[in-house]
């Protein structure tokens, strides 16, 4: 085992799983994001991890990595934009090569247009692209965008209905819609999950409530008006200043009592479910025979709009007999 070899086996050994400064990266955020849109991710714990952390690092050679083995996760932040073509190849080979069979990739970059008008296009040492272009550069290599790792960034949830139906309709297709947000937005930067592109199939961008039962949620919409009032009046949910949701529904109501009362940490699906049934019963209130339907509505509607969080495992106190975790977005 020569020595690069080994500084890469010893990074992969002691990098801790799970944990992270930049919480789009984590591990189990992008597994929650990869399942969310359809894809399995391998399982979080006992996951192994390449870490492609800056341009100065030597990218492992085919020998390198046939002695490493393949990597459940490969995370490369901040360094795409900042090299040269050659190494951006480099990158997504080395991507193609290193990542398992059913493993889930992210990659961070600068983007037009909305580089071209930020104060930042004066960094001469970045070179951006459109999303469609780095979409295609994929192809090459084998694999497929997944999603962003801010999944709301994907939708046109916080343009007016009437805008975001033109948006929606003038698309004829997932990406093309996204670059279209990006000009929208005048957005300078994204964040992407990538997988091999045999799993292509299995992606799915409409956000399905068939997925939400391996999932758990976290989300703080404090009442505006101090308590919530189950007399059929609509009421304000969400911190002031910040994006906030309107509603009359008694059900919708006490489910976002149940995330709220929970906050920070995660509620699973079935638990959301039964602890709004409970709210409901407490207050003397007749349980909806669509009160499911009417949960998962909600879970969309705040999955789109980037109001609550998610994973594949919970996110519980310390001292409670669920493991804690780290939350990532």
């Amino acid at each position: 085992m020569n020595s690069a070899t080994r500084r890469w086996r010893a990074d992969d050994d002691e990098a801790p799983c799970g944990s992270s400064v930049r919480p789009a990266t984590s591990p189990d955020h992008l597994a929650a994001v990869a399942h969310l849109f359809g894809v399995d991710p391998p399982p979080v714990a006992g996951a192994r991890i390449l870490e492609i952390a800056s341009a100065a690092d030597l990218l492992p050679s085919a020998a390198d990595l046939a002695v490493l083995g393949q990597f459940d996760f490969v995370i490369c932040h901040g360094v795409y934009s900042g090299v040269p073509a050659r190494m951006r190849d480099a990158i997504l080979a080395t991507i193609r090569t290193a990542l398992a069979p059913q493993g889930v990739a992210y990659v961070s970059y600068h983007v037009q247009p909305g580089w071209e008008f930020g104060e930042a296009r004066h960094d001469s040492s970045i070179t951006p692209c459109y999303f469609v272009d780095f979409v295609e550069h994929l192809d090459t290599y084998d694999l497929v965008y997944l999603a962003d790792a801010r999944a709301e960034t994907m939708y046109a949830a916080d343009h007016h209905e009437d805008t975001a139906q033109e948006l929606i309709d003038g698309c004829q297709s997932q990406l093309e819609l996204e670059q279209c947000l990006d000009f929208v937005r005048h957005r300078t930067f994204r964040q992407s999950l990538l997988v091999h592109a045999h799993r292509a199939a299995r992606i799915r961008y409409d956000i399905g409530p068939d997925r939400f039962p391996a999932l758990h949620f976290a989300s703080s919409l404090p009442v505006a008006d101090g308590f919530t009032r189950f007399d059929h009046t609509t009421q304000h949910y969400g911190a002031a200043g910040t994006q906030q949701i309107y509603t009359n529904d008694h059900g919708v109501k006490a489910a976002i009592d149940v995330l709220s009362a929970r906050w920070p940490h995660t509620v699973a699906w079935p638990e959301l479910t039964a602890s709004t049934r409970d709210r409901l019963a407490a207050a003397g209130l007749e349980v909806p025979a669509d009160l499911q339907t009417r949960i998962d509505t909600l879970l969309q509607m705040l999955l789109v709009r980037g109001l609550v969080r998610y994973r594949l495992n919970s996110v519980a106190p310390i001292g409670d007999p669920i493991t804690p975790g780290v939350f990532t977005r």
